[in-house]
């Protein structure tokens, strides 16, 4: 829609747990009313990147993906 030139908003309910706010977090703007629950995305995450123990062990992968991102936490790779 912002391609359109329209802004995109987000409405909360009753819970917006960590996967609701995680949704709302980049629109333009967020409506929530005052008892509204919102969760946290949190500030750290982690991933195993196993790339070099699965060569050291002789084993090797092939990944078939849809999308850009659609193996963002494949334990072949480091961070994309």
């Amino acid at each position: 829609m912002r391609k359109l030139g329209k802004p995109v908003l987000a409405s909360m309910g009753d819970v917006a747990a960590s996967g609701g706010y995680y949704v709302a977090a980049p629109t333009d703007e967020i409506f929530a009313s005052p008892s509204t629950l919102t969760g946290s995305i949190g500030i750290f995450g982690f991933k195993v990147n196993l790339k070099g123990l699965l060569g050291h062990l002789g084993i090797a992968s092939e990944t078939y993906k849809r999308g850009a991102h659609a193996d963002l936490l494949a334990v072949e790779h480091g961070w994309k």
